[in-house]
């Protein structure tokens, strides 16, 4: 994994989308609009690894209900927020037992409010939980939000060239800006989106994708992440 500078950057958008040369240069393609074009592509790569547990980087936060009906995620901690891994009730041993996720259509219970959290959601930076709860803590394991990189020496470090994404994407923008899009770009840049997603199952080629006795499997992460899903509510051994 090598690192690359904001500059550097600059320069291979500039070179993909054929506006390296000055002349070629309409007097939109400024430093500071590459440089918000980089950044907005950033995020969208750091949400993207995240959806295939890819991520280069994570933060938890720990949110005890009070009974609201949801929990602002920057007044919890947690203000870098941009993608969720999983929420987990923590026990009195200190393990972190998962919980799944509910949709939009289902309204969190107003009852048993002393109960377990069966399902959690979230929308925007909110978090709610199922049941609304007053009691127990529950840790939120994220995918923060990439610093803004400004100065020319800044660095993003991603493996196998995964930066790529933030070049081919970036181009892509100059182009349709320029009204000279161009297909290679988009071929190469839906290689690259397909490419990330493939590594997911590939990385880890030595370990097996499911498991085979889930009973004696008490940690709640599973193969390759979070396998294991617990019945709830949770025996007491947990």
């Amino acid at each position: 994994m090598a690192s690359v500078q904001l500059s550097e950057l600059r320069d291979r958008i500039l070179f993909q989308a054929d506006l390296e040369h000055e002349s070629n240069n309409g007097p939109w393609v400024t430093t500071s609009r590459l440089n918000a074009y980089i950044n907005w592509s950033r995020r969208r790569l750091d949400a993207y690894l995240a959806r295939y547990d890819l991520q280069q980087d994570e933060s938890s936060v720990d949110i005890s209900p009070d009974g609201s009906t949801n929990y602002d995620l920057t007044a919890e901690g947690a203000s870098d927020y941009l993608a969720a891994l999983g929420v987990y009730y923590l026990a009195t041993n200190g393990n972190e037992l998962w919980i799944p996720r509910h949709g939009g259509r289902d309204r969190p219970s107003n009852t048993g409010t002393n109960q377990y959290a069966r399902s959690y959601r979230i929308y925007g930076k909110k978090l709610e939980f199922n049941p609304v709860l007053s009691t127990g803590t529950y840790r939120l394991h994220y995918v923060p939000e990439p610093a803004t990189l400004s100065d020319d020496t800044d660095t993003v470090d991603y493996p196998w060239g995964w930066e790529e994404w933030i070049v081919l994407q970036v181009s892509m923008k100059l182009r349709q800006k320029d009204e000279t899009a161009d297909d290679q770009l988009k071929r190469d840049f839906l290689e690259l989106k397909a490419e990330i997603a493939n590594e997911s199952v590939l990385r880890d080629t030595y370990e097996v994708q499911s498991i085979a006795d889930v009973e004696d499997f008490r940690d709640n992460r599973g193969v390759a992440g979070r396998a294991y899903r617990p019945v709830f509510p949770w025996p007491d051994y947990y």
